[in-house]
């Protein structure tokens, strides 16, 4: 039953503990206007055909961590607060930014977005600044959907997938909602036969999004002079300016890609203590477990499943804060093994001191699933403007930014089979977790 709990964590519950991030709050509505929607009760916005203004469609995305990433990096170079790990708990107070006009300027040009002093003063947490930030890029992206189709979206933005699972199910009482699921979370929605898979998203390994680093000076203190000069010459040629800037920028028409280079998902790598001289996860029986928290897919779920699937369980399991350390945790023989996605693994460089005893199927990174409630018309009409617009190195920016794609190609049940059948070995019974 145990095993049972944790798939339902992953899948529904998104908050069962353990070390992950606080969940900020879900439900973050956002017009793809100046104009606000209408306020209306859910009763009476469902009176209202899906699609416009009154009850747009809902675009469900549990944003990755770019924008995250890049928000830390620039308060980092623009504070002068002491060097303690920022997080999204952090206060902005504590960060001692006396002005926030290179903040400002950050934001515009990495993220093409602006920030009021009304509404910096009005934030409490880094994270209530990511996810203002998270809000305003996803405005650009039904914005775009609007240009494209005149159709209504508004953005959710998900804590879990399982949030984005129980509002595609709950689509047929009239709020319409478009998720972008991962492939455990699309599985459990096709089990219940809450939607069809449509689109996923695809990536190119030699492609990531990047950013120029934020370049800081400070204008030094000038030397005290005394009555007789009234001229001061600074000890430095500085300047009290930040500058941050996007990837070369845009343009308006799509680079090509090709498409056979580019894939949809990831794998994960199973690694165990060279002192144990083993070469499979079997040498786990018994022993310590290293993942980085209870809610984390590859190092807690997608293990579980492997250790499951052997009839293998482990002594104990233990938390580490970040993938290095649950390297340097299995290195040094304070854990047997443990487990990451091979990019994570493969970031930390060479030489970990670790051995790879198993490499798994690959994870898609997402999959947008339409709601029996969505008209063929519009699906076949959202198919055709959203790969072109995924693509586009400009229109497709926003939402690179929020889920890291490449591209959006399609994708049929079919290419599913390899993931269903390894649930399917598990014995997991998805069609039970999607109410």
């Amino acid at each position: 039953m145990w095993r049972m709990f944790i798939i339902v964590c992953v899948l529904i519950l998104a908050g069962c503990g353990g070390g992950g991030n606080t969940p900020r709050p879900s439900q973050n509505v956002v017009a793809p206007t100046a104009t606000p929607f209408p306020t209306l009760v859910f009763e009476e916005r469902v009176t209202f055909t899906a699609g416009f203004i009154e009850n747009p469609f809902r675009l469900a995305i549990k944003p990755n961590d770019t924008i995250l990433t890049r928000i830390l990096q620039i308060l980092r170079a623009l504070s002068s607060a002491s060097d303690e790990p920022f997080t999204i708990t952090t206060p902005l107070s504590s960060l001692q930014i006396e002005d926030i006009t290179p903040l400002q300027s950050a934001l515009t040009s990495d993220f093409n977005i602006g920030i009021a002093t009304d509404e910096w003063n009005g934030l409490s947490t880094i994270g209530d600044l990511v996810m203002l930030v998270q809000r305003r890029v996803a405005e650009q992206v039904v914005l775009e959907i609007y240009n494209r189709t005149s159709l209504y979206f508004e953005v959710i933005l998900l804590d879990s997938y399982g949030e984005g699972l129980t509002a595609l199910c709950n689509s047929e009482r009239g709020v319409v909602t478009i998720p972008i699921l991962d492939g455990i979370t699309t599985l459990a929605a096709l089990a219940n036969e809450c939607g069809d898979v449509s689109l996923q998203i695809a990536k190119l390994s030699d492609d990531s999004l990047t950013f120029v680093p934020v370049q800081i000076t400070i204008q030094p203190t000038p030397e005290p002079t005394s009555d007789m000069d009234a001229t001061v010459e600074p000890t430095a040629d500085v300047t009290a300016e930040a500058t941050s800037q996007p990837t070369p920028a845009p343009t308006s028409t799509p680079a090509p890609i090709n498409l056979d280079d580019a894939v949809t998902g990831e794998v994960g790598v199973f690694f165990i203590s060279r002192t144990l001289g083993a070469q499979s996860i079997s040498v786990m029986q018994n022993r310590v477990l290293c993942r980085l928290n209870i809610r984390d897919f590859y190092s807690w779920f997608v293990p579980d499943l492997l250790l499951d699937n052997a009839n293998i369980t482990p002594l104990n399991v233990i938390d580490k804060a970040s993938p290095r350390d649950l390297v340097n945790a299995v290195a040094s023989d304070e854990c047997a093994g443990g487990m990451l996605s091979v990019t994570q693994f493969e970031a930390l460089g060479t030489g970990l001191g670790v051995d790879v005893v198993q490499r798994t199927i690959s994870f898609p990174y997402g999959i947008v699933l339409y709601p029996l409630e969505v008209e063929l018309g519009i699906q076949l009409r959202l198919n055709e403007i959203l790969p072109p617009m995924a693509q586009d190195p400009q229109a497709g920016y926003a939402l690179r930014l929020l889920i890291g794609q490449n591209a959006l190609i399609p994708i049929t049940p079919d290419d599913l089979t390899e993931l269903s059948q390894l649930i399917a070995n598990s014995g997991y019974d998805l069609s039970q977790l999607g109410r």
